[in-house]
């Protein structure tokens, strides 16, 4: 078993503090397959169903947080597609099978002012996780994360549920008498944002910057692009719309 020293020391950065922080790391299908839910259980959750008010609207209708046209940009900002053409194919078949993405329609597409099309790049982040690969080495799990720099640029805030999210420092104001013990304890889901659906309307914000061949999945164009299926990690209402239907 050898570690890879220099991926090791590429991948991390030093913080401001001093602290050690992880940077966008090359994607490979094996170092990304186990964070995902397994076949069957990503896509299972239907976030529209588990929604209510303005979440709900939200995910009917893009365009209750959609900018104005004229508020979108000349040119929208690309993420990069941070893999391998080879790795990317094991990839894209790979969240296919699990449901987290599908093939987008002809019609699925939006554009920038200069008639561009606005998809998103995808790269990956350490999970401090380490395991062996089949060759031997020591390699550590990746994050996948969906760069949506450029579909978040015609989308508004909103807080949704936001205020709700849990924060460990308001625990510092509480006072125990002598004897008394105070016990709390959290939960948390595997891969949460993958696990839950989103409406087919969506599909054209949400689309990956490749055209790929479609025989790969097993449709009759020559070429297609994919979109997610899914609540993804690196979209602007990811945590606004997640929390709420965790609540839920």
């Amino acid at each position: 078993m050898t570690r890879d020293w220099p991926t090791f020391f590429e991948s991390r950065v030093a913080g401001y503090e001093g602290g050690v922080v992880a940077k966008a790391q090359e994607l490979a299908w094996e170092q990304v397959e186990a964070t995902l839910p397994p076949v069957g259980m990503s896509a299972a959750v239907d976030a529209h169903k588990l929604a209510e008010g303005r979440i709900k609207e939200v995910l009917a209708n893009p365009d209750k947080v959609l900018k104005p046209p004229a508020l979108w940009p000349q040119k929208a900002r690309r993420g990069k597609i941070m893999a391998s053409e080879g790795e990317a194919k094991k990839i894209c078949i790979g969240l296919v099978q699990r449901k987290i993405l599908r093939v987008a329609g002809s019609e699925e597409r939006i554009y920038d002012k200069e008639g561009n099309v606005i998809a998103s790049g995808l790269f990956g982040l350490g999970k401090g996780v380490e395991f062996t690969s089949e060759d031997g080495r020591l390699l550590e799990l990746l994050r996948l994360i969906i760069n949506m720099v450029g579909p978040n640029e015609v989308i508004e805030d909103f807080e949704g549920d936001t205020s709700t999210l849990p924060y460990l420092g308001q625990w510092r104001s509480t006072t125990l008498q002598r004897g008394e013990v105070f016990r709390w304890s959290g939960e948390d889901l595997r891969s949460a944002c993958y696990l839950l659906l989103i409406p087919l309307i969506w599909g054209k914000f949400m689309l990956i910057d490749l055209l790929l061949p479609g025989a790969w999945f097993g449709v009759q164009e020559e070429w297609v692009m994919l979109c997610l299926n899914v609540i993804p990690m690196g979209w602007k209402l990811a945590v606004v719309i997640a929390q709420h239907v965790m609540r839920n």
